[in-house]
């Protein structure tokens, strides 16, 4: 999506006046603070997940691939 949607013009123009773009890596090992609260990555089996990805999708975890 890097690579053909966001850098369509009308998109990127779309998403700057609607929307505040942020790119997060829902697997990121590192402590993220938002609104004063500390989200940290919980390591599940061999991978994990961070528990800022898991409050911001409501629990329902999917990817986009």
């Amino acid at each position: 999506m890097d690579k053909s949607t966001f850098v369509d013009s009308t998109v990127a123009v779309y998403l700057a006046a609607n929307y505040y773009p942020v790119k997060f890596d829902a697997e990121q090992k590192e402590d993220l603070v938002f609104a004063g609260q500390t989200f940290k990555f919980i390591k599940e089996g061999g991978r994990g997940s961070h528990q800022f990805a898991v409050a911001l999708l409501d629990g329902k975890m999917g990817y986009p691939s």
